[in-house]
């Protein structure tokens, strides 16, 4: 299922109204901790080596094929302190693909030969994340409530698990047993076999909107990894005699076919990938959460409300 950025934003600009009469400000329990555990629901695209910009580069988000967006979801607990800052720990599940082909009808010479290339990959992701939370908005003082609307920015590390894929005689094969790229063979010793439990790095930020018992969220987190191989595609092609060496002879046939998937004669105008950028993941995604033991909140009092930094007069 493709999730369409423009229906995320048509989707979060109905629930910006349907708020809408809920009020400018709420105010809260005197405690210090709020807790809260909530579940969330979005899309999940990369940026690999396959695919991306239609021309010879592009910043980040130009290298994202947008219309390849998966479906995600989430489930996360939270704690934070005076509303300022917090700790995160989120489970996520999604998958992630792109294709040589969403390129057709694009100059040769601007798609850099990315089109006959004609590599394509698909894969599930499951994350384990800790995620640091920091609102800024937060640290001032109120006369009167404090406000519904909180932006904020997020940083943090994480594990996550992948295994690429790709499509052969309309089965989906699994390439890191193939080695397509000669992981582990002694005429390639710099190319190391890859795991498939890594650990990222995530940032990114979004907006929380308050109201009595939840909260709501818009939220993005783009995930930096430490490997080239989300697509398994990373620099150049090899011998493919050396599958017949290395390889059990059930897999040596798949490794064939799927190692060199282009569409032309394959020479030096032709890389089948760049290793000076690893691979990247991003979400973007509405998140529900429920606040957890603050008793009832309190609504429509003038207290002034001490925060991180300032103290009560």
């Amino acid at each position: 299922m493709m999730i369409r950025s423009p229906k995320l934003t048509t989707l979060f600009i109905a629930l910006l109204s349907a708020i809408a009469g809920f009020g400018q400000y709420y105010s809260n329990s005197d405690k210090p901790f709020l807790f809260e555990a909530g579940i969330g629901l979005g899309g999940m695209n990369c940026a690999t080596d396959l695919g991306g910009p239609r021309g010879r580069g592009g910043y980040y988000l130009n290298e994202i094929n947008w219309q390849n967006t998966e479906l995600s979801g989430s489930i996360y607990a939270s704690m934070l302190y005076k509303h300022v800052v917090g700790v995160r720990l989120e489970y996520t599940a999604g998958a992630v693909r792109a294709y040589d082909t969403i390129l057709k009808g694009i100059a040769t010479e601007k798609a850099i030969g990315r089109y006959e290339r004609n590599l394509s990959f698909r894969s599930s992701i499951r994350e384990l994340a800790i995620l640091g939370e920091f609102h800024p908005l937060m640290m001032g003082q109120f006369e009167d409530k404090m406000p519904v609307f909180s932006p904020y920015l997020l940083a943090g590390v994480g594990v996550f698990a992948f295994d690429p894929k790709a499509s052969l005689n309309g089965n989906w094969v699994r390439l890191h047993p193939l080695r397509t790229e000669g992981q582990g063979f002694p005429e390639y010793p710099d190319r190391k076999p890859y795991r498939l439990t890594q650990t990222n790095l995530s940032f990114g930020g979004g907006v929380r909107i308050e109201l009595r018992r939840f909260n709501m969220r818009l939220e993005a987190l783009n995930r930096r990894l430490h490997t080239d191989y989300l697509d398994d595609v990373s620099t150049n092609y090899i011998d493919p005699y050396l599958f017949d060496r290395y390889l059990d002879p059930a897999l040596v046939n798949s490794a064939r076919a799927l190692y060199n998937r282009s569409t032309v004669a394959t020479g030096s105008t032709i890389k089948r990938g760049n290793a000076k950028n690893s691979d990247a993941y991003i979400t973007v995604n509405i998140k529900v959460g429920f606040k957890l033991g603050m008793g009832e909140p309190e609504y429509g009092s003038r207290r002034t409300k001490s925060r991180i930094g300032c103290k009560r007069i």
